[in-house]
């Protein structure tokens, strides 16, 4: 049913240069909707329902370890807890 990515090409550090910090926004990542209605009047609908996608994804990670542990090696962890939660 979901494949997933395939295993990634080895990436590429390119340096601090090619990074640019900005301000957080209060909404930043919690405000990001989605409108498929376009797309549904030209005659698509998703192949399974959402609930379903969203539960093989989370199979997905689980069962491919490999591909997202390197990822979390030398990150950037940031305190969040002085940020005001968004809408309030």
């Amino acid at each position: 049913m979901f494949s997933g990515p395939k295993k990634p090409k080895a990436w590429r550090w390119r340096g601090e240069d090619y990074i640019e910090y900005v301000e957080d926004r209060l909404e930043h990542d919690f405000h990001y909707g989605l409108d498929s209605s376009k797309i549904e009047k030209l005659g698509w609908k998703p192949e399974y329902p959402f609930e379903i996608w969203l539960k093989e994804t989370v199979k997905w990670y689980q069962e491919n370890v490999w591909w997202w542990q390197p990822l979390k090696v030398d990150r950037l962890v940031v305190d969040r807890s002085n940020q005001k939660l968004y809408g309030g």
